[in-house]
């Protein structure tokens, strides 16, 4: 049988019909605490952090000029593949850049 793609594995295998009753969800926090870390989501991930943090970052400082960056582009992907996820690669690209 064909693999089934699964979006979002956090709500994978959740009865929606169950977690929309809200007398089931009382009876889910009632019955498992020690399960239900976050009783506003009792579906929520366990490594998801009740309250997240915002993190603000300034853009980096480029010293290439848009037209600059283009042409490193172009001379990069005529020798480097840029979107392979291997790390070899990934310094390869690196490697290049610097002899650009």
């Amino acid at each position: 049988p064909e693999e089934e793609g699964i979006e979002n594995i956090n709500e994978y295998g959740v009865d929606w019909e169950v977690a929309q009753d809200p007398e089931l969800v009382a009876h889910l926090l009632e019955n498992n605490p020690h399960e239900c870390t976050n009783a506003n989501d009792p579906f929520a991930s366990a490594s998801t952090p009740a309250n997240l943090s915002e993190v603000l970052c300034d853009p980096p400082n480029c010293p290439f000029t848009p037209a600059q960056l283009q042409l490193l582009d172009q001379h990069l992907s005529a020798s480097v593949d840029l979107f392979s996820r291997n790390m070899t690669v990934r310094r390869l690209v690196w490697i290049r850049a610097l002899e650009i």
